[in-house]
């Protein structure tokens, strides 16, 4: 039990882990939007969400919906690079 409490301590908290993951997730995103060679006005108009909101979908700054996530992957099924 002592173990156990010893990594949980150590470990992040529910918001930290929260942050990284909208850190990683974003840059994922960013990455693969600008291998694509979309401007964020672009994506955004694919995605049917306002610039401001991927802005902060990708620098982390907010949490990306599920739906989000599916709607972005599904616009480049089967894209080639630079459209």
């Amino acid at each position: 039990m002592k173990m156990i409490k010893k990594k949980l301590d150590k470990s992040y908290s529910g918001q930290e882990y929260r942050d990284k993951l909208n850190l990683k997730i974003g840059s994922m995103v960013s990455s693969l939007r600008k291998k694509r060679g979309y401007t964020q006005e672009e994506m955004a108009q694919k995605l049917g969400i306002p610039q401001g909101t991927l802005s902060k979908l990708e620098n982390g700054k907010s949490d990306i919906k599920l739906y989000q996530l599916f709607l972005f992957l599904r616009t480049f099924e089967g894209e080639s690079k630079n459209h």
